[in-house]
């Protein structure tokens, strides 16, 4: 009995590490979307060709 309560609360555990993870994904992107969304793409297209222009 013992060893089944210790496989579930190992499983209790990884899902609580996944949920928190998850939660914190979204936050850390944030920044990232939401200065995506501000720029079309033709912009972006702009903007890459200006870094190509410059690396060569």
């Amino acid at each position: 009995m013992a060893r089944a309560e210790i496989a579930m609360l190992k499983k209790e555990v990884e899902r609580v590490k996944l949920s928190e993870v998850r939660g914190k994904e979204p936050k850390g992107m944030q920044m990232f979307l939401a200065e995506a969304d501000t720029l079309s793409v033709t912009d972006f297209v702009e903007k890459v060709d200006t870094l190509n222009e410059e690396r060569n």
